[in-house]
């Protein structure tokens, strides 16, 4: 084959080929960009998760010791009256 039959196959392929890689090029740069913003999201909702469990976990700590002062009192109240039946 000679040189200048390659070069008239080549040029035309490759210049079709050069739009389609730069749409290409285009499409990995908005997706590279949206994984960034995403990644910057879960690390907020990560955070936002952390501080709601602190919080959750602290309620149940409240909610426990509420519980056991409302047996104590009813113990108390039970042994002073016959109310026990209720319970």
């Amino acid at each position: 084959m000679d040189w200048k039959v390659a070069g008239e196959l080549l040029v035309p392929f490759v210049l079709a080929l050069i739009p389609w890689m730069f749409s290409i090029h285009s499409k990995v740069a908005v997706l590279t960009e949206q994984t960034k913003q995403l990644n910057i999201k879960i690390d907020e909702i990560l955070k936002s998760n952390n501080e709601i469990m602190e919080k959750n976990m602290f309620c149940e700590k409240n909610l426990k010791s509420h519980e056991d002062q409302i047996a104590v009192l009813t113990n108390y109240i039970c042994k002073k009256s016959d109310v026990c039946d209720l319970y």
